[in-house]
């Protein structure tokens, strides 16, 4: 519950900013910033170092396509973000949040976990998680296009969303490789 008013806000200035034009990057301009920032603030970090961040995971989601010619791209951005992620549970120790950070910190502090797990844990959650949420946005949003009547039929009630959403994940998933069903009609 945390999350979710930084969430609120962070669309609706994304949706504030966006153009008036039919035509737009909405991944771009959208389902990219809202899913960094919020997932920034979700772990626990500084929204000031959330670019040079971000511009790293790029660095080792750009690698992955390329494995064979970009090794070294992709050790050097998991290195930059291991290290970063220690240095950030470090912090963590001496002024403690209600955040993935925070609560990786104390686990550490009380023997728990190690950092260098509690780290690759975080670097995970970045390197392996931004990417899908993005995707997973836009797969959503061209559904959405393709059926307006959803559309007026959630605005008309919104306690719908999540059933619609949990719909929509499992007909457009971005990982094809699990098969989701469903035991009853929705």
């Amino acid at each position: 519950d945390r999350i979710r008013p930084f969430a609120h806000n962070t669309a609706h200035s994304l949706f504030r900013e966006l153009p008036e034009s039919q035509f737009f990057d909405f991944m771009g301009l959208f389902a990219k910033p809202y899913t960094e920032r919020t997932t920034g603030e979700y772990i626990g970090f500084p929204a000031t170092d959330l670019d040079s961040l971000t511009l790293t995971i790029d660095q080792i989601n750009e690698a992955v396509g390329d494995l064979a010619n970009r090794a070294s791209d992709f050790d050097a951005g998991c290195t930059e973000l291991l290290d970063y992620a220690i240095q950030a549970l470090i912090e963590r120790r001496d002024r403690p949040t209600d955040d993935v950070l925070g609560h990786l910190a104390q686990l550490i502090a009380t023997s728990e976990i190690d950092e260098l797990f509690a780290a690759n844990l975080i670097v995970t959650l970045l390197a392996a998680g931004l990417e899908p949420t993005i995707l997973q946005m836009g797969l959503i949003v061209e559904e959405f296009s393709k059926r307006p009547e959803v559309w007026d039929m959630l605005a008309a009630n919104n306690d719908l969303v999540p059933a619609v959403l949990e719909e929509l994940l499992r007909l457009r998933s971005t990982n094809q490789g699990v098969v989701r069903s469903i035991d009853k009609d929705v």
